[in-house]
């Protein structure tokens, strides 16, 4: 189940190449503006990807998670830990810049 760690890699990855790209390449004011598209799309795919994921391992969890080796079942948890942190961070960080817009 590595298909749990694929959602959190589309959102981080782009966020994380126009932070670095933007804190060293820095001109001016829109310079940079097509990273921030890209981390924004990022953003929104991946919490797609994220909850389409989860509703997958809701509905199919006895197949999708039942391993006979160790390590096949760790990975498998660690993915699902892994797209629900995603999920809890995308919430956070959207609901914070909701609140954010509505209080002025």
């Amino acid at each position: 189940m590595i298909l749990g760690y694929i959602p959190a890699a589309v959102v981080c990855i782009p966020i994380v190449v126009a932070t670095i790209r933007q804190s060293l390449y820095y001109r001016g004011c829109m310079d940079g503006f097509e990273f921030f598209l890209g981390a924004l799309a990022g953003y929104a795919i991946g919490g797609i990807l994220n909850i389409i994921f989860l509703i997958l391992v809701g509905v199919m969890r006895d197949a999708l998670l039942s391993f006979n080796e160790q390590w096949k079942m760790n990975v498998a948890r660690g993915g699902v830990v892994v797209a629900i942190v995603t999920l809890i961070v995308q919430i956070g960080i959207t609901g914070y810049f909701m609140i954010l817009k509505t209080s002025g």
